[in-house]
C-alpha cells in the first residue's frame, strides 16, 4: 500500500537508528493491499495488525503497569509503539496521551501513528469524523509544548 509519512519531532531519525524496526514498519505497510475500513477480519485495521503481528510486533501492549484503569498500545516492539487510528479523529488524542505517558515514563523512544492521507478518506464510511494527515499535522502545530513525544506518522494513499 502507498504511504504518505510525517516525521514529529525527529521521529524519522530516530527510527533511523532502528532501521530494522524502521524496515519491518515499511514492509508491513506495503505488504497490506488496499482494503476497506470496515469491522471484522477483513477490515483494514486488521490486516495491518496481522502483517505487523507475523513479523514479531505484539498486540494490545499494556502502556503501564499498576492503573486501575488499563490502556494498551495496538503494536508494540523494541521500545517503538504503534497505533492504528481510522476511525474517528478524536481518538488521535487518546493515542497521542499513550505516546505521551509512556515516552515519559522511559517505555518508548517513538510512537508510530498510522492514519489515512486526505486523499484516501474514501475508504472510510464517516469521512467528515474521520482522522487524516491534515488534521494530525495542525494538532501537531498547536500542541508542540505540550506534546514532546516523538511521533512518525504513516498516512495511507
Amino acid at each position: 500500500m502507498q504511504f504518505e509519512s510525517f516525521s514529529y519531532r525527529h521521529a524519522d531519525e530516530i527510527l533511523n537508528s532502528k532501521f530494522s524496526i524502521r524496515k519491518e514498519v515499511l514492509a508491513a505497510v506495503a505488504s497490506v493491499a488496499e482494503t476497506k475500513v470496515k469491522a471484522g477480519k477483513e477490515g483494514l485495521g486488521v490486516k495491518i495488525t496481522e502483517a505487523f503481528t507475523t513479523r514479531g510486533w505484539r498486540s494490545e501492549v499494556q502502556v503501564a503497569e499498576n492503573q486501575e484503569h488499563k490502556q494498551f498500545f495496538d503494536l508494540f516492539k523494541e521500545r517503538v509503539a504503534i497505533e492504528i487510528e481510522f476511525s474517528r479523529y478524536e481518538f488521535v488524542y487518546r493515542d497521542y496521551f499513550r505516546f505521551l505517558s509512556a515516552y515519559n515514563t522511559d517505555k518508548i523512544d517513538a510512537g508510530i501513528l498510522i492514519i489515512h492521507d486526505d486523499t484516501a478518506l474514501g475508504r472510510v464510511k464517516h469521512k467528515a469524523i474521520a482522522p487524516s494527515l491534515s488534521r494530525v499535522r495542525d494538532d501537531f502545530a498547536w500542541l508542540r509544548p505540550t506534546l514532546t513525544v516523538p511521533i512518525w506518522v504513516i498516512a495511507l494513499k
